[in-house]
């Protein structure tokens, strides 16, 4: 029974520290969704839906990748791990800061650029520690680099 309970709060801590940044997302940059977005021409006609799925799957690699991170020993490799995905998850939500509600486009295609940097340094160092947490990741990098074309094209039909 102890340690089902023990599994269940790193299950639910990995859920918090998630959804604190989530949390943060949404109060730096869900305001401007409808209105400021709806009017920017697109090349690729990419329906909103498909950012909340793919954002959806985003939060989810996180809290999966935490509670592995959470389950495994702790070393110094280890908290740099941590600290990589800290930055990523903080990275994540001041770039909707930039592109909802700064909305310069520009700043927004450099820094998703920039994005993609650290998010492949932390699928890298995870494949010692989870390779599903990796395989993960590299998933995502796969969508990463759509949106990234996709942001500097709005950018130059902007």
């Amino acid at each position: 029974m102890k340690k089902y309970t023990r599994y269940g709060l790193d299950l639910l801590l990995a859920i918090s520290i998630t959804l604190a940044f989530a949390i943060l997302g949404t109060l730096l940059g869900i305001d401007n969704l409808n209105g400021w977005y709806e009017q920017l021409e697109t090349p690729m006609d990419i329906d909103l839906g498909v950012f909340i799925v793919v954002q959806t799957a985003y939060y989810l690699i996180c809290i999966i990748t935490i509670f592995s991170l959470i389950r495994t020993d702790n070393s110094s490799a280890h908290r740099s791990i941590w600290l990589l995905l800290i930055f990523i998850m903080t990275y994540a939500e001041l770039w909707n800061y930039v592109f909802l509600i700064k909305q310069d486009l520009l700043v927004s295609a450099i820094t998703l650029s920039v994005f993609f940097v650290p998010i492949l340094f932390l699928a890298r160092w995870l494949r010692a520690i989870s390779i599903g947490c990796s395989y993960l990741w590299y998933i995502y990098l796969i969508w990463l680099c759509v949106d990234i074309a996709w942001i500097w094209l709005i950018w130059t039909e902007n």
